[in-house]
């Protein structure tokens, strides 16, 4: 039952820190695509590019 429990946690704390990660990256995109378009649609794309670019 502790083996089943301790995996859980670990795989929580793990998948908590791949989120965080993830939505740290998107965000610097977000910041670097707000300076170079003005409209939603353009910020949208750029993000998209920037993370197709990046895996």
């Amino acid at each position: 039952m502790k083996k089943a429990l301790y995996g859980i946690v670990v795989f929580v704390i793990i998948g908590f820190g791949l989120y965080t990660a993830s939505n740290f990256q998107k965000q610097k995109f977000l910041k670097i695509c707000q300076e170079e378009s003005d409209s939603l649609g353009g910020i949208e794309s750029c993000v998209e590019y920037h993370l197709k670019l990046d895996s």
